[in-house]
C-alpha cells in the first residue's frame, strides 16, 4: 500500500456553457481590445484584467466561485475564496504559455473555451523538481505516471475548469493546429 503524503491538489470540474457565445466573446473583445500584454505568454493574445460587467461571463464567474471555494472547502481552507482577477488568452499556431506561477494568490485556474485538435496541454511542474530529478531520474522507472515523474500533464479540452495552487509551477504546451486558435480564460482567487 502507498500512503501520500504532501500531494498537490488539483481541482478539475466538466461544465456545460455554452461555449459558442463565449468564444465569439473572447474573439470580439480581442478585436476591440488589440494590445496584448505579455504575462506568461510567448506569441498569442492575452487581454488585461477584466473589469467591469461582462453578462456573457457571468455563469462562468458564478462556477469559478463555487467550484473554487468547493476545492478550498476541500483543503480546508478558512475563508471563502474571492475572485481576484481574470484575463482571456487567445493562443495561434505555435504560440506558448512559458512556465510561471502566479503569486500573491491562494488557487488560481484556467477554464478552456476552444481548444483544438493539437492544441496543446496544461502542464505541471513538481515542487521539488530539481531533487526530485537528480535523485530519481526518469530511466529509473519502467514507465512514468504522475507518482514518479518530475512534470505531468492535463488536457486541455473544451469546458474543462482546473484549479490548482497558485504556487505550482505550470504552463501549456504550444498550440501545434496551424488553422485553429486555442482559447482559455484563467483566473486567481483569494
Amino acid at each position: 500500500m502507498i500512503k501520500s503524503l504532501y500531494t498537490v491538489p488539483i481541482f478539475k470540474k466538466e461544465l456545460k456553457l455554452d461555449l459558442k457565445s463565449i468564444k465569439e466573446y473572447c474573439l470580439s473583445y480581442k478585436e476591440k481590445n488589440k494590445t496584448t500584454r505579455v504575462r506568461s505568454n510567448k506569441g498569442g493574445w492575452q487581454s488585461d484584467n477584466l473589469k467591469g460587467e461582462h453578462p456573457v461571463l457571468n455563469d462562468l464567474f458564478l462556477n469559478i466561485i463555487k467550484y473554487g471555494n468547493e476545492f478550498g472547502d476541500l483543503l480546508k481552507f478558512k475563508n471563502q475564496l474571492n475572485l481576484d482577477n481574470i484575463w482571456i488568452n487567445i493562443n495561434g499556431f505555435n504560440n506558448v504559455n512559458i512556465p510561471h506561477t502566479h503569486p500573491i494568490n491562494c488557487i488560481s485556474g484556467v477554464f478552456y473555451v476552444s481548444v483544438p485538435k493539437n492544441g496543446g496541454n496544461i502542464r505541471f511542474q513538481r515542487p521539488d523538481y530539481e531533487v526530485f530529478g537528480c535523485m530519481w531520474p526518469e530511466n529509473l522507472f519502467k514507465e512514468l505516471d504522475e507518482t514518479n515523474s518530475p512534470e505531468w500533464w492535463l488536457s486541455s479540452d473544451d469546458n474543462v475548469l482546473y484549479f490548482f495552487p497558485s504556487w505550482l509551477r505550470h504552463w501549456v504546451e504550444p498550440n501545434l493546429n496551424e488553422k485553429k486558435e486555442r482559447i482559455s480564460i484563467s483566473f486567481n482567487l483569494k
